[in-house]
């Protein structure tokens, strides 16, 4: 059986947006300030925690509703900083089939009753085969799983809020767009590569693949 590292497992960073600052800094050749201002650092670590998170689900979240007759759509919590919808178990024991606004109405349930797919818009989950009245579904829950958004970063205190793996992966991703912005494009591409090696190799976590023997 082959191991595979899984980033929601990990250990949360230590490192401080300060210390990230310094990393990139010693990349770029720029001790201090200069060209490339603290908030031209402070917004790029921000895009980039945002984009490792959304990549990778490695920040988790749940959000759990309860099954009403008759009713399609469940609001979500409004505290809820998701990116993307990751799967949804019915009553602890079925996973729901992802799905989108334009199948309601067109699955068959395995079981009368029970719900099949789901899908999220605009801070709603909508379940479906919509469940009647005496149908056995009403009262049971569905627990969705959700691929967080990181805190944003506003002070150099701030601790980066990421797995520990990926501070490597956010100093290339924050170099690589200061490089931009200098127009050194094919050096700029050069740490986006490596930021990208990173995020292949960690990618699988919560995501569908065979088992291996």
């Amino acid at each position: 059986m082959s191991d595979h590292v899984l980033p929601g497992t990990q250990s949360m960073s230590s490192m401080t947006l300060g210390d990230l600052f310094t990393r990139v800094r010693s990349n770029l050749n720029e001790v201090s300030a200069a060209f490339w201002t603290n908030d031209d650092l402070m917004y790029w670590a921000n895009l980039g925690a945002k984009d490792i998170a959304t990549q990778t689900l490695c920040m988790g979240t749940t959000a759990e509703i309860t099954l009403v007759a008759g009713q399609l759509e469940y609001p979500l919590s409004l505290s809820l900083r998701y990116a993307v919808d990751v799967a949804a178990i019915y009553n602890s024991a079925k996973g729901l089939k992802k799905g989108g606004p334009w199948r309601v109405g067109n699955t068959d349930a395995e079981f009368a009753g029970e719900p099949v797919e789901y899908y999220l818009f605009d801070g709603h989950i909508g379940v479906y085969p919509v469940p009647a009245e005496g149908d056995d579904s009403v009262d049971k829950k569905v627990k969705v799983y959700l691929a967080e958004l990181p805190t944003a970063m506003t002070a150099v205190t701030d601790l980066i809020p990421l797995p520990e793996i990926y501070e490597s992966s956010l100093i290339e991703f924050v170099t690589a767009r200061a490089k931009y912005k200098d127009r050194k494009y094919s050096e700029g591409d050069r740490h986006m590569s490596l930021f990208d090696a990173v995020i292949q190799r960690y990618r699988i976590d919560f995501g569908e693949s065979e088992v291996d023997d």
